[in-house]
């Protein structure tokens, strides 16, 4: 059985052949290859210095310093931690981006999950802005390609912080996830047009909740943003490796398109 398939309504995803453009992410347009020297070891880089909000980022195989990377923020599932991002990241790609992942608001009984009542909303924005601020710092990020992402709970919540904070990032990806459930979330709509947005999920999901993500992807559409929608024959309990390396892809076109 084929285990990638578009929902039936428009999107403006370029073709699904964007593996091709992988490329094009070490040589921008204007740049010159980078010296071996800028090349460093980066596997036991995992924390910020000076920042006390549990958190892990994870840099990309060969790291270089020079380099401008796209940000991918995962966000990860219920019972979990931050340190799903060293698994996730590299079955995204092992070289085209710098992650960065936030422990969950909310302990349970295994892990952690999350939770943007009014009273913890305004910590979780806070922690991410000072980690976004740190991670800046200390490493070349490319303010125009940040992501936010995330898989289940974590996927709701990307979906959350674009509509919340639309300017900051370049958009969401969330697999497997719902529609966020906060008062008035398209109260930010004309920052919303021309933002990204990709929906994925898997058959094995309940019927209801692959048509709700649907719905809600048509929504997302009509308020201007780019919706890319994907349906795989699993994804619903973790993302597939092919749910993953389509994230990648689908960056990728972006990127490319801006060089274009």
């Amino acid at each position: 059985m084929n285990d990638h398939r578009q929902f039936g309504f428009p999107s403006d995803d370029l073709s699904p052949e964007s593996w091709r453009v992988n490329r094009i992410l070490r040589f921008e347009a204007g740049t010159e290859s980078v010296a071996s020297d800028e090349i460093v070891e980066s596997r036991f880089v995992t924390q910020l210095d000076g920042i006390e909000t549990p958190h892990r980022i994870c840099l990309p195989d060969g790291y270089v310093s020079s380099y401008s990377y796209p940000l991918i923020v995962w966000f990860h599932d219920d019972s979990a931690d931050e340190d799903e991002v060293a698994d996730i990241l590299p079955r995204i790609s092992e070289r085209n981006y710098i992650g960065l992942a936030l422990r969950g608001n909310m302990p349970r009984e295994i892990g952690h999950g999350w939770s943007t009542s009014e009273a913890r909303w305004s910590k979780l924005a806070d922690d991410l802005d000072q980690l976004i601020a740190a991670m800046e710092e200390r490493h070349l990020v490319h303010a125009d390609r940040m992501y936010l992402a995330g898989s289940g709970a974590g996927g709701s919540l990307a979906w959350e912080v674009l509509l919340r904070q639309p300017a900051r990032w370049a958009g969401a990806i969330c697999l497997a996830g719902k529609f966020p459930q906060f008062p008035h979330p398209l109260a930010n709509f004309r920052q919303l047009q021309q933002r990204r947005l990709l929906l994925s999920t898997g058959l094995d999901s309940p019927a209801a909740a692959v048509n709700d993500l649907i719905n809600s992807g048509r929504l997302m559409y009509s308020a201007g943003m780019q919706v890319g929608t994907r349906m795989y024959d699993a994804g619903h309990s973790a993302p597939s490796d092919k749910m993953l390396r389509d994230v990648d892809h689908w960056v990728m076109d972006s990127i490319a398109t801006a060089i274009r």
